[in-house]
């Protein structure tokens, strides 16, 4: 039996309604750039000559002739070098053998390409060579497709001493290095993957599971090739929701379609619980399927499911009238569920909800704020002590919302924002308006002791930018702000849409073409900023989502759409004809 619902702010500290003034970013962020000068450039690799490749084995099976194979692999032997090397670079004693099979068909391309053995443990170089052979092109052949199995074998310049590389029997990683290894140095690219096909794919969000596994949650319309992996699209003329799991080189490891999404720009959320489950939030309307569990919509409509390490429904609930627009897991294994719903006194406004979903579903509290004209929660995240921290908007001039410590104002000529925290149990423990003449609060994220970094984007008469302020998040009292620029002409470009903190407590911001490092204090360690290709922005449709930290806090994911065209990371270009799913590896710090 479900726990009955909480009565609308039952619980609030409401003995002292005084609320704090609203964080003043054009008053405080005018005189506070903190921009600088841009960090390093990106690595660029060439191929070393020196590091030595050689044919292992080759077996062929259709109408190419083996010999003419074997010549167009060598004539591109530079592009697994640069695989190695970069490997190579990591771990000057890194040798062994890579065993590649794939098809050629009648046109000349290659499909179907998979790694079927190896003796060497980098994830990320096998990834690499992968990927390199997918992208030759042979000569036709009318007869027929040619399958091929390919061994390459790699070994450092004469006169360097090899090792062998220890591999983890379970999760195919290498194991831990030992002291003479070189770690990463910080802000390094580690890898960068595009995943595509035909049509349109979208990121919607990105974490990292209890078992160390990227954990991808997207929409696409025609077709997705994630790595190897090919995902049909649903029937409907909606995009068709999916989740994808990586390891942490970035190598596919499994993906799962649902149903259609009619309001996939609006959600859906995903978040990991401790022990290898995903829980998804979003908004449905009619029919709709999480594999072999149907759920059904009279009308729009959000939902919550859990699911189990293979992508399976554990359960599901609708909750009628309310849009879900993020989730986060608390320790226990709940769910924080946050979005809008009709304003329990004005129906025809939207209010702000929050509601805690046990591990097996059932209701443990429901909150509805009140106020006057449409305010909405955007996101959510949960700290240490299991504490709730929301954001959310105030997108007309005049509004106001109140959860139970008094009304928070929007600025009177245009949009404002909030934050908000609510204890365990549902109980309001303070309430925070975030003004200037248009602030929009994208993300957030939660570090111990006491801290909260929250970043938008704002508009003021003399500037235009993104933020990144820190609360505490035990008081809602503001630390510090500091304004984001992108050094870009288009203001577009200046939002901060995601926030992480790593292992040492920085916080690290991502917008649609960077991605920095703040430490505690609120000074800038390091920026890395990559150029725009066709004038199109590299972002997530859903702000704030395309940012995770790997378990160990070092090594930072970034994901988003690509645009049309080219992008380079500083690993090299990465094309694609439509819009495409990118996933991107950087050390956050040292040993990253």
């Amino acid at each position: 039996m479900e726990t009955p619902q909480l009565d609308r702010h039952q619980g609030a500290l409401s003995s002292s309604p005084s609320v704090p003034p609203p964080v003043a970013l054009c008053a405080e962020l005018e005189s506070t750039d903190v921009e600088g000068a841009e960090g390093p450039p990106p690595v660029v690799y060439r191929s070393d000559p020196r590091l030595r490749l050689a044919d292992a084995h080759t077996q062929t099976n259709g109408p190419l002739d083996r010999e003419i194979v074997v010549r167009f692999i060598h004539q591109n032997f530079g592009r697994f070098r640069l695989c190695y090397q970069e490997a190579y670079a990591k771990d000057p004693r890194l040798s062994g053998e890579v065993t590649t099979h794939f098809n050629i068909d009648a046109a000349g391309d290659v499909t179907k390409v998979a790694i079927t053995g190896s003796t060497i443990g980098d994830i990320p170089m096998k990834h690499c060579i992968a990927r390199g052979f997918a992208s030759l092109s042979f000569p036709s052949a009318a007869s027929g497709p040619t399958d091929v199995t390919y061994g390459i074998t790699f070994a450092p310049p004469d006169g360097v001493p090899t090792q062998e590389v220890a591999v983890d029997a379970r999760s195919g990683l290498e194991k831990p290095p030992d002291s003479r290894r070189p770690a990463a140095p910080e802000h390094q690219i580690l890898w960068a993957h595009r995943l595509g096909g035909p049509g349109t794919q979208r990121v919607l969000q990105v974490t990292v599971d209890a078992h160390g596994r990227i954990v991808l949650l997207g929409t696409f319309e025609e077709s997705a090739d994630i790595g190897p992996l090919h995902l049909a699209a649903r029937a409907g003329a909606a995009p068709t929701l999916f989740l994808a799991w990586f390891d942490a080189g970035g190598t596919p490891l499994a993906a799962q379609t649902y149903g259609t999404l009619p309001y996939s720009s609006s959600g859906p959320s995903v978040a990991s619980t401790g022990d290898g489950d995903t829980f998804v939030g979003g908004i449905v309307d009619g029919d709709f399927d999480f594999g072999a569990v149907p759920m059904h919509a009279d009308k729009r409509s959000g939902f919550i499911v859990r699911l189990d390490p293979l992508g399976r429904a554990r359960w599901t609930r609708l909750l009628p009238h309310n849009d879900v627009l993020a989730v986060a897991a608390d320790a226990s294994g709940s769910v924080i569920v946050v979005g809008s719903t009709v304003n329990p006194a004005s129906p025809q406004w939207a209010s702000p909800f929050i509601t805690r979903l046990g591990p097996d579903g059932a209701t443990l509290f429901s909150r509805v704020a009140t106020g006057v004209r449409d305010s909405i929660a955007v996101n959510v995240a949960v700290d240490a002590s299991g504490a709730a921290l929301v954001i959310g908007w105030l997108p007309d001039p005049g509004a106001t919302v109140d959860f139970g410590l008094g009304p928070l104002k929007s600025e009177p000529a245009s949009q404002s924002s909030f934050a908000v925290s609510f204890s365990p149990d549902g109980r309001t423990l303070w309430s925070r308006a975030i003004g200037a003449r248009s602030v929009a609060a994208y993300a957030l994220a939660v570090a111990a002791p006491g801290r909260l970094a929250v970043a938008g984007r704002f508009s003021c008469p003399e500037a235009s930018d993104g933020f990144l302020i820190q609360l505490d998040s035990t008081t809602g009292v503001t630390s510090w702000m500091m304004r984001v620029v992108s050094g870009l002409d288009d203001p577009i470009f200046g939002s901060a849409e995601a926030v992480a903190f790593d292992h040492a407590g920085n916080a690290l911001l991502a917008g649609p073409n960077f991605v920095a490092s703040v430490d505690a204090s609120g000074s800038r360690r390091w920026k890395r900023a990559w150029p725009l290709h066709d004038d199109a922005p590299l972002k997530s449709p859903n702000f704030g989502r395309g940012l995770a930290m790997d378990r160990t806090g070092r090594v930072a994911i970034l994901a988003g759409t690509a645009p049309k065209g080219t992008v380079d990371f500083g690993t090299g270009p990465l094309a694609g004809a439509d819009r495409d799913i990118f996933l991107v590896a950087l050390a956050s710090s040292p040993g990253g």
